[in-house]
């Protein structure tokens, strides 16, 4: 507390910290500045973060804490909103791939941080390949 003067700018002080450590986790896993990534790299790499990173029940806490308050959730959304936003014209299907997967990485993760209904680690794998085969472009799903 000796650095901030209220418990609730210790709430939003350790929020904007953890931002910033996820969103440089990103960045080392896109490999490439955000501004020049496509939707499929930038999802790819949020994916890869769900399924790679280290999650604990603390994540959890700091993360789904901003459900109650918009000042957190727009912490959030500053952050990770470029990660996972998909422009119009994109096209219905692709962007329901994407979605598809960005929200399959937020159940990978939060199961595994939590450890509600976590998956079994045998099943890492071949979960895995799953999600990241929704990030394949549209002529690689047709019969």
């Amino acid at each position: 507390m000796y650095h901030f003067p209220t418990k609730d700018a210790l709430v939003r002080g350790v929020l904007a910290h953890v931002a910033a450590l996820w969103e440089s986790r990103l960045l080392q896993l896109l490999g490439k500045p955000l501004e020049s990534a496509s939707a499929e790299e930038r999802v790819a790499a949020y994916v890869a973060f769900a399924a790679e990173t280290v999650h604990d029940p603390a994540d959890v806490a700091v993360c789904f804490n901003a459900h109650y308050r918009a000042d957190l959730a727009a912490v959030w959304e500053e952050r990770l909103r470029p990660w996972v936003a998909l422009d119009e014209d994109l096209g219905a299907e692709r962007r329901g791939r994407l979605e598809a997967a960005r929200l399959a990485a937020d159940g990978y993760w939060y199961a595994i941080a939590s450890g509600v209904l976590a998956p079994a680690a045998s099943d890492r794998a071949a979960t895995l390949a799953a999600i990241g085969s929704l990030l394949l472009d549209d002529s690689r799903h047709r019969d």
